[in-house]
């Protein structure tokens, strides 16, 4: 723009090329700068002339809203025109009250007014139906009221803000409209459209069940619209949401901000309100690859819609968790401003919508220009595009999206959701429970029920607070979970009650029933006797019969003889006659078919045939032949004319066809006529046709009545015959039906006698039968009971335990499915804590639930929870309750699983069935998903993180809609046809992940991670294994076993009761019942046999396995030491499943002893070892005693396993107080303690020992008693002065009678700086020394700890290269040539797995460098790993990888790696000892000087240990903290053993050159640091070190060995100290107390990063504290300086005109001070608003916020102030004082001495005060130079000015002491860290001079800094930007090395 404006043009860079522009003016608009808005710059506002835009003065307001209301209400209601002035009065009054009371803070970011909110008001008035609603001032005022409450108090967030706008409602009701109104009376009021749905009158709500009853119709017209339904409950804030939603989409350009947590309804408000006035309600699908484009596509579907239906209205439904790019809300602000999206329609499509809206425009009566119509399609879709945004204010997204997106706020009106309330709760609960099925009879109980329900509710949200606070872990209760948990008890109780009656009422039934069998048997053996007599009676009348039957068939034989012989012979004459009949009907067939083919031929024709042939006036000769034949037929004459007359007739067809062809037959005479027609050659069908078709016809029907009668004449013979022949067959039929007749008689006779008998017979047999059953029952019922004679005494016991169940069930599933809703995220703690409370409150509200409630007594029965086990669940109630989640949850499970068991179980439970197991990184992850949903199977989504695909929603919401009769599900653009055995399980390997509300809403989250006793269960289950795998296989087996029996008796028991229940009336009929009880019995009886014996097995195993469970314990102990080492460092990644292999594989190798005692402390002591070295081998140095420690703790506050290990159990009381010291006193001891303290020591230390005396004594334990008394000893104070306290024995009896960490306790308290000191005596002492030395660099046991499958990852420190140590073993392997590298980066991605693949195949090894540098590639490297098969992979083929520590490295690939650090070990004995032991003895003696290269070897080898550990005392031992590599040792090592071969003596001068200067000044970039580097070398590399005992510090320990062999060279390094003093490294011991106190301080931190936290009391809130901070500061601002008020001496002239150097310096410094002060007052004024909510809380401004709260220097203040280390309030008062320094030299003129460090830039100040005495002696100013001499004066104000130079002053001196008397450097006193260096006069002086003074001994050229910090960049000068200058200070030590080894240095400033 300025290019514009300035040049009249600007460049095109994509064309290259200067565009003008010309003609063009601009007219700029901006916002005021601050609150997240960016300052102009001048060089633009140049060229413009400025108009503010002040806000709307209340006049202006006023005049312009009541023009409108006036207006209006002068058209409409002139009655009610004069209150227009009153209402808008009162409107403007609420407005300026408003923005000034309410105003955005950063919880309220959404507190932004501006004039639309009143213009939507009386927008809002001018909606109403003015006929029914504005009949007097009464109801103009109140639909006033109810319009403001809409625009302002909806988007208000608490009670406190309602509160306040009723109060000031109410008031100015009173004082502009002289109303006075209770709050009450308006709180509610409601206006809507929707009470008449055809005109839609804007009214007031006046009868809430009317409103009700109209929004359920709504709410059921939408439902049977709309495929997914919605179960909503109108109570009474849904009711108002809704009807502002209504009111906001009626109006135009009504849009809708919806603010509340996930699942409070906010869509479904907007749905329903869409519905409700009739909008079609859209929204976006999101699937895995939408992006920016599809929501264009979208956002032009919608808008060309709304041009479509004519502007009728449409409603865009958006929520937070669609916004897959921020991008989409550039687009949403752009509509909601301006109403387009510019550059949204390409050119094509922009002429679509012209020519769409050109109707539209026309009809408006708009200019048909292309311009007019496109403006009239953007207020088209302006105002009836309704945007509904449903944001949630959860997070940082919300605020920052009103920041960035104002339109957001500004051009939709807010409606802020609150959770749930008591009253809502309640009714929802009601609501449902009411419309709960009938029989689980719940009406008497729905009061108690909705009232638990709300306590289940809000219990559960309190508890996700505390859950934060204590152990930083987040989860959301929403009002999703509450309807969960009431759908929850409606299935749960329907399923129990079910299943509680059916067993109740078979275990009743089944004793009823045996109680009924035993009635039967007396009766049974009665009948059997009464039955005999009658049996015996029946066999004698049968016998009888039998006779009689006997006789009547012999007759009935002879009858039907006869009767065959008559039906042969007449079966004969129907022969005979039937011949006769077909050879008769044979000949007819002949002569047929040619008469029905004429007749046809007759149905063909019609009138027109006919009369063809009649209009010849002289037909064809055939035609006339034919007709001729037809005419004699018809006994016509044959002439053309008869024939015509013939034809005429109308039924001459149908005659034809009628024609009596049997009597032409009998004409013989007749036929003899035809045959000369017929036997012409030419009366042919075929050839007649080809004349006429009608005569075709006539000619076929002559030949068929010819040929006919031909036929019938011959056969006439052959039915003459047929007569004969039927009348002799029809005379032996007559015959043949007498005699069958007389057969019937007889046949019947006989057929009556047998039915006798059979009669006879079954009765008979029905007797014996009845007999039998009766003796069959009798055995039946006897066996049955004796089979469940001892069951019915059972059944009944059972049947009351069920009775007593039921009394219960409501209560306990009630709280079941409280606990499925809620307590999924909660650890085992937590859970407990909500049960107790549920169950308290269920007791209170007469809901009767078992006192001894438990989840899976209630929801499971434990033959499932035993498959479970077997399936690998662990067995704790911890993890059965989470199977229960998973099971028994209405939604899908998403575990939080870092362990990977839930992992494991879900694959075990469901790889029989069928699983898919995905990754969100899976490739068309959605296809599995797919074939799952339609196969019934289960989808494993595996190592999801804090987002979930949006594209599974739909499965997550398991969003199943029926269409055609079946379900399906839409997943992506398809449908999928849903399957209902369809499982999804999802797990997550993150250990705290924060899941939004919006994910909360859809699964079901469960803590599936493991618990300490969860892991020893498994744990000791592997100690049994290998320490007696008979019992454990026998457990194994047992487990089984009982589990099978148990089932199988269930099984039987169910089976005997049901069939019991549903046999007959008759239950002895039953053989089924009788064999199964049989069988049951035998079976039964074998089981309980085997669980008696199986029983107690268990308790056999179940004696070994507590024995052996200490080492369970240990195991378990470390595990969760270890998994919390991933909270310290993201590297540090363990999984369960490795840990686990440790310990079986540790099991196995350990010593063996056939005492179990014995045995168990081997196996602790091994395994401790051992995963103590195997850990460490991935740990940085500093956190290997932090381990150690951790392990130590651990173990000694477990009570139990410290006792058995013979242990005192650390106390609660003292693990709180080493963790917190004083604040852990805090609310449990009283504040006041004893104000006078021991002289030696501090108040600080001495509160702390009260603290803790009297913590401990208040928690029972008496150790510490009588502690403080004890401090005023002398003894203490020796012991408390002594720097060697830690390895001294406390006084009196303190030493033998506290244990170690008790002692700890006291050190800590005397002295922080010890703490790292003392916690290695505690675990020397309580664990022994193998955990206080870090182990050995082993890369060769590491390989063969590796398989193919599992990478060897290097973590590396900063400068750690292990590539010569990977290189080494390659060798030693003979791999040399087989190991292949590739450093990662930008494009490497590709050739890297080449590279895996091409090892895998070749056995090859490869290593992936700097995989930190690729963290987009890691997820790929994760898939390659897990996607790999052994099977496929070379057994010698390995991964090498490495990386710095980095949060992108995959959790997986480190989880099942073994992990290497490789950095210097900590400390100096450790670094030497590993030196040596990288050293071989072929190199060690490789030398041919061999006295001197082994004592030049140790003297490099301890300068190398020295260099590097000399970092750890920060910047008084190296500036800049350089990395050193073994490599620069191995280079040094090999330059020396070669210098040595080829010069005759040692070449100390060269040696001493190339290795400091060269191999390890190389990497140094200061240059005193290379001056120190070169001082360090010298002590070691001089002749002496090769004399024997030669001293390599001051200290005794540390000489160099004698000559010897390496063996005794390592035996000499493991003999150094473990704590070295600074003086080894050539520090004062000062130096000590600062590294200590900060790595004791750091060491503490990560203890405490890693323990839950404990919730403290109330305390002033953060934006309560920062505001006073802010309001303090800035009332303490100094005033800018001003150059007008300068003394005259202060800008002296110079005789030639210009300011003296100082006061041209002078004015330099004090413009930098200016734009600081400037600085600082601004920002901290809008801090202050941002507070208050003046202004926006802006990024910066939140910067500073934070910086306030942790006392740091903002980093807006940073960039323009001086280097400064000093905490806030210390910086604050500093930066006052160097105000106050630089405003007395203004005001007073130069100072007689000067603060340097005062100064921004103090470098200039020297060189100013060169230039003064340049241009005093006319002397060069480059041959002058600074020769310093300290004075003893201290005073600045009562020194002199010296005639030449300067004084200066504030000085401090680091490293070193200062003697005031003779004016010298000195050693440090005990203790004290910096010493202020006196008044310094700096004379300036000239080259020569300097070269003779400087070469004196004893002076020190000491750096001078301006920080303690001490490195800096590299500047143009070559020094560091920190450096200021020399000062050569006078010290008696000749050797200036001495303090440049000290450290010694000058800084400008402290840190405090």
């Amino acid at each position: 723009l300025r290019q514009v404006v300035d040049y009249k043009g600007f460049y095109d860079r994509k064309k290259l090329f200067w565009k003008g522009v010309q003609e063009t003016q601009f007219i700029a608009a901006c916002g005021p700068p601050g609150g997240g808005r960016m300052p102009v710059t001048p060089r633009l506002l140049r060229h413009f002339n400025m108009i503010w835009m002040t806000a709307l003065p209340q006049d202006t307001m006023h005049r312009i809203l009541s023009s409108i209301l006036g207006g209006w209400l002068g058209v409409k209601k002139p009655s009610l025109q004069d209150r227009a002035d009153k209402v808008v009065s009162a409107s403007v009054e609420m407005f300026f009250r408003t923005i000034a009371d309410l105003l955005p803070t950063p919880v309220k970011c959404h507190y932004t007014f501006n004039l639309r909110d009143p213009a939507k008001m009386l927008q809002g008035m001018l909606m109403v139906n003015v006929r029914t609603e504005l009949s007097d001032a009464e109801s103009l005022t109140r639909l006033w009221v109810h319009e403001t409450c809409r625009q302002f108090r909806d988007r208000l967030v608490n009670k406190e803000d309602r509160s306040w706008f009723d109060n000031c409602l109410a008031e100015n009701l009173e004082k502009h409209l002289q109303i006075t109104w209770p709050v009450e009376s308006f709180a509610d009021l409601m206006y809507g459209d929707f009470f008449d749905r055809n005109e839609k009158p804007y009214m007031r709500a006046t009868d809430p069940a009317k409103t009700q009853l109209m929004f359920e119709e709504a709410l059921e017209e939408y439902n049977s619209m709309n495929p997914s339904k919605m179960n909503l409950v109108f109570f009474k804030d849904a009711q108002e949401h809704l009807a502002r939603s209504a009111r906001i989409i009626r109006q135009p350009r009504g849009n809708a901000l919806l603010v509340g947590v996930s699942g409070v309804g906010r869509k479904s408000m907007a749905r329903m309100a869409a519905h409700m006035a009739e909008f079609n309600c859209s929204s976006i699908e999101i699937t895995r690859t939408y992006g920016v484009n599809d929501f264009r596509e979208d956002l032009k579907r919608m808008m060309t819609e709304v041009t479509k239906g004519e502007g009728k209205g449409m409603a865009f439904l958006f929520s937070d968790t669609q916004i897959v790019k921020e991008t989409f809300l550039e687009d949403i602000n752009n509509i909601l401003n301006t109403g387009e999206v510019p550059n949204l329609f390409a050119p094509d499509e922009v002429e679509q919508v012209i020519g769409l809206t050109r109707p539209l425009a026309k009809a408006a009566g708009k200019v048909d220009a292309r311009d007019i119509i496109w403006q009239h399609f953007v207020q088209v879709v302006r105002e009836g595009f309704h945007i509904i945004l449903a944001f949630s204010p959860v997070g940082e997204g919300f605020r920052a999206r009103c920041r960035q997106f104002p339109s957001l706020i500004n051009c939709a009106t807010v409606d802020w959701y609150d959770p749930w309330p008591q009253d809502a709760l309640v009714s929802v609960a009601e609501r449902y429970y009411k419309e709960a099925p009938k029989e689980l009879e719940l009406d008497a109980q729905i009061p108690a029920l909705s009232q638990i329900s709300c306590v289940i509710h809000a219990s559960s949200s309190e508890a996700a607070e505390r859950f934060f606070d204590e152990l930083r872990r987040k989860t959301y209760m929403t009002p999703t979970s509450y309807l969960e948990l009431i759908k929850l008890f409606t299935d749960l109780l329907g399923m129990k009650k079910g299943e509680l009656d059916m067993k109740l009422n078979r275990y009743k039934v089944g004793a009823q029933r045996l109680k009924e069998t035993e009635t039967v048997v007396d009766k049974l053996k009665v009948d059997l006797t009464k039955l005999q007599p009658v049996i015996e009676q029946g066999k004698k009348d049968t016998a009888a019969l039998i006779v009689q039957v006997d006789r009547e068939e012999a007759v009935a034989k002879e009858a039907q003889a006869s009767c065959e012989v008559d039906e042969k012979e007449a079966m004969e004459a129907a022969a005979t006659a039937t011949a006769i009949k077909n050879d008769c009907q044979k000949e007819l067939d002949e002569a047929l078919p040619e008469y029905y083919n004429a007749i046809k031929a007759l149905d063909s024709l019609d009138k027109k045939d006919i009369q063809e042939v009649k209009s010849f006036a002289k037909p064809p000769p055939l035609v006339e032949t034919v007709l001729s034949a037809v005419c004699l037929l018809m006994n016509r004459k044959e002439s053309w004319d008869e024939a015509k007359k013939l034809m005429n007739d109308t039924g001459f067809l149908q005659s034809l066809k009628d024609y009596d062809k049997d009597a032409l037959a009998g004409n013989v005479k007749l036929t003899q006529k035809l045959q000369k027609y017929v036997k012409r050659d030419d009366f042919q069908p075929d050839q007649v046709k080809k004349v006429s078709t009608a005569a075709m016809s006539l000619c076929m029907w002559t030949r068929a009545m010819d040929v006919y009668a031909r036929v019938a004449r011959s056969i006439e013979p052959k039915k003459e015959k047929l007569k004969e022949a039927e009348d002799a067959n029809a005379a032996a039929e007559a015959k043949l039906d007498a005699k069958k007749k007389e057969l019937k008689a007889v046949q019947d006779n006989v057929a009556g006698l047998q039915l006798q008998l059979s009669r006879a017979r079954s009765k008979a047999e029905k007797l014996e039968q009845d007999a039998e059953t009766c003796k069959v029952q009798l055995g039946r019922a006897e066996k049955l009971l004796a089979g469940l004679g001892n069951e019915s005494v059972r059944w009944d016991a059972a049947s009351k335990i069920l009775e007593k169940n039921i009394k219960f069930v409501m209560g306990d599933i009630a709280l079941a499915a409280g606990f499925i809703a809620y307590a999924g995220p909660f650890t085992a703690e937590f859970r407990a804590r909500l049960i107790s409370h549920w169950l308290t409150n269920a007791q209170e509200v007469n809901l009767t639930a078992d006192p001894n409630w438990k989840c899976s007594n209630i929801l499971c029965e434990p033959a499932e929870i035993r498959e479970w086990n077997i399936k690998s669940l662990p067995t704790d109630d911890l993890s059965v309750e989470n199977g229960l989640l998973v099971t028994r949850g209405r939604r899908w499970p998403l575990m939080i699983d870092p362990q990977g068991q839930g992992n494991r179980w879900i694959r075990n439970m469901k790889k029989d069935t069928g699983l898919g197991i995905i990754k969100l990184s899976t490739p068309n992850f959605l296809r599995t998903v797919e074939n799952c949903i339609r196969e019934g199977n289960a989808v494993l989504l595996e190592n999801v993180e804090e987002v979930l695909d949006p594209s599974l929603e739909p499965v997550l919401l398991k969003q199943v809609f029926k269409k055609g009769g079946q379900f399906l599900l839409r997943l992506g653009s398809e449908d999928v046809p849903y399957n209902e055995d369809f499982r999804f399980f999802v797990t997550t390997k993150m250990a705290n992940p924060h899941y939004l509300p919006e994910i909360c809403i859809k699964v079901t989250v469960i803590n599936f991670t493991v618990t300490l006793l969860g892991l020893e269960d498994q744990l000791v289950a592997d100690v049994v294994k290998n320490e007696r795998p008979d019992l454990a296989e026998l457990r194994a087996n047992l487990v089984v076993q009982i589990a099978a029996d148990k089932a199988e008796m269930d099984r039987l028991e169910q089976l005997i009761l049901k069939l019991l229940s549903e046999a007959g009336d008759d239950l002895l009929a039953d053989d089924t019942l009788i064999v199964t009880l049989d069988q049951s019995k035998k079976t039964g009886d074998s089981c309980k046999e085997r669980m008696a014996s199986a029983e107690e097995s268990m308790k056999e195993i179940d004696e070994v396995t507590e024995v052996l469970r200490p080492c369970a314990t240990r195991a378990s102990i470390i595990y969760f030491v270890v998994a919390d080492l991933a909270n310290i460092d993201p590297m540090y990644q363990y999984s369960l499943q490795f840990f686990a292999s440790l310990f079986e594989q540790r099991l196995a190798a350990s010593a063996r002893s056939d005492d179990p005692q014995e045995r168990i402390q081997i196996i602790i002591k091994d395994f401790t070892e051992f995963i103590y070295t195997k850990i460490c081998m991935g740990l940085f140095e500093d956190h290997k005693l932090l381990f150690a420690f951790m392990v130590c703790n651990r173990c000694l506050r477990h009570k139990v396993h410290a006792q058995f290990m013979g242990k005192q159990h650390i106390t609660d009381e003292e693990w709180s107080f080493f963790l917190r010291g004083v604040e852990a006193g805090k609310g449990v001891v009283e504040e006041s303690i004893e104000s006078d303290c021991p002289k030696w020591m501090n108040a600080g230390a001495f509160k702390k020992l009260q603290v803790l005396e009297r913590l401990t004594m208040k928690g029972g334990n008496k150790a510490f008693e009588g502690l403080t008394a004890e401090m005023f000893t002398p003894q203490w104070e020796d012991f408390g002065m002594d720097d060697n306290m830690t390895n001294r024995k406390m006084p009196g009896e303190w030493g033998s009678k506290l244990t170690a960490f008790q002692q700890l306790l006291i050190i800590k308290a005397l002295r922080e700086n010890f703490l790292q000191l003392v916690v290695r005596h505690v675990v020397e002492a309580e664990m022994g020394s193998h955990y206080i030395v870090s182990p050995p660099f082993d890369l060769v046991g590491c390989f063969k700890d590796s398989k193919k499958t599992m990478p060897l990852i290097f973590v590396l420190s900063a400068g750690a290269d292990p590539t010569d140590y990977l290189v080494k073993l390659a060798r030693d392997f003979e791999y040399e040539e087989r190991l292949h590298f590739i450093s990662l980066g930008q494009g490497q991605g590709q050739k890297a797995e080449n590279l895996i693949q091409m090892g895998r195949e070749s056995g090859d090894w490869v290593c992936l460098q700097n995989c930190h540098l690729a963290a987009s590639w890691m997820p790929t490297l994760e898939r390659i790993q897990e996607m790999q098969d052994p099977d496929q992979i070379d057994d010698m083929y390995r991964l090498w990888l490495t990386s710095m520590p980095s949060p992108s490295f995959p959790v997986p690939v480190l989880q099942g790696g073994i992990k290497i650090t490789n950095e210097p070990p900590k400390g100096l004995r450790a670094n030497l000892s590993r030196t040596f032991q990288d050293i071989s003895t072929e190199i060690y003696e490789g030398c041919s000087k061999s006295r001197e290269y082994k004592k030049l070897l140790y003297a490099l080898a301890f300068f190398h240990a020295a260099i590097l550990e000399r970092r750890k005392f920060g910047p008084i031992g190296w500036n800049v903290p350089y990395e050193w590599m073994d490599s620069d040792f191995q280079v040094s090592r090999e330059q020396v053993a070669m210098y040595l071969e080829s010069q005759p003596g040692v070449p100390w001068i060269t040696l001493k050159y190339i290795i400091a200067e060269v191999n390890y000044g190389g990497r140094v970039t200061d240059d005193k640091d290379v001056r120190l580097i070169s001082a360090f070398l010298k002590r070691y590399f001089n002749e002496g070190v090769l004399e024997d005992g030669y001293k390599l510090s001051p200290l005794d320990a540390y000489t160099c060995p004698n000559e010897g062999s390496l063996e005794e060279v390592r035996e000499h390094v493991r003999k150094l100290p473990m704590d070295e003093d600074p003086q080894v490294f050539g520090l004062h011991p000062n130096a000590q107390i600062t590294a200590q106190t900060e790595a004791a301080r750091q060491f503490l931190g990560i203890i405490l990063s890693v323990q839950p936290r404990i919730a403290s009391g109330a305390a002033i809130r953060p934006e309560d504290l920062v505001a006073q901070m802010a309001e303090a500061f800035l009332g303490r601002v100094p005033k800018v300086m001003n150059r007008k008020e300068a003394d005259p001496e202060t800008y002296k002239k110079t005789p030639e005109g210009g300011i003296v150097s100082l006061g041209v310096f002078h004015g330099q410094e004090m413009d930098r001070f200016n734009v600081l002060i400037q600085c600082v007052q601004s920002t901290l004024v809008t801090l202050g608003r941002a507070i208050k909510g003046f202004v926006v809380m802006s990024a910066q401004l939140e910067d500073m916020y934070n910086a306030f709260l942790l006392q740091k220097l903002p980093p807006n203040w940073g960039e323009v102030a001086y280097p400064c280390l000093k905490p806030l309030n210390s910086w604050f008062t500093d930066f006052e004082e160097r105000i106050a320094f630089m405003a007395r030299w203004l005001h007073k003129g130069p100072p007689v001495s000067f603060w340097v460090p005062c100064f921004y830039f103090p470098q200039g100040f020297m060189t100013c005060a060169k230039q003064v005495h340049a241009r005093k002696t006319k002397i060069p100013i480059d041959d002058l130079v600074f020769w310093q001499e300290p004075t003893n004066g201290t005073d600045p104000m009562g020194c002199k000015r010296p005639e030449d130079g300067v004084n200066v002053h504030g000085f401090f001196l680091q490293g070193a002491g200062w003697d005031v008397e003779t004016v010298k450097m000195v050693e440090s006193e005990k203790a004290v860290l910096f010493k202020e260096l006196p008044i310094t006069w700096i004379q300036v002086v000239e080259e020569a001079v300097y070269s003779n003074v400087s070469k004196q001994p004893g002076r020190y050229t000491c750096p001078l800094y301006k920080t303690s910090l001490r490195k800096g960049t590299l500047a143009t000068t070559g020094h560091s930007t920190n450096f200021v200058c020399y000062f050569h200070l006078p010290s008696d030590v000749e050797d200036q090395g001495h303090w440049v080894r000290r450290g010694v240095a000058l800084l400008c400033m402290l840190d405090d």
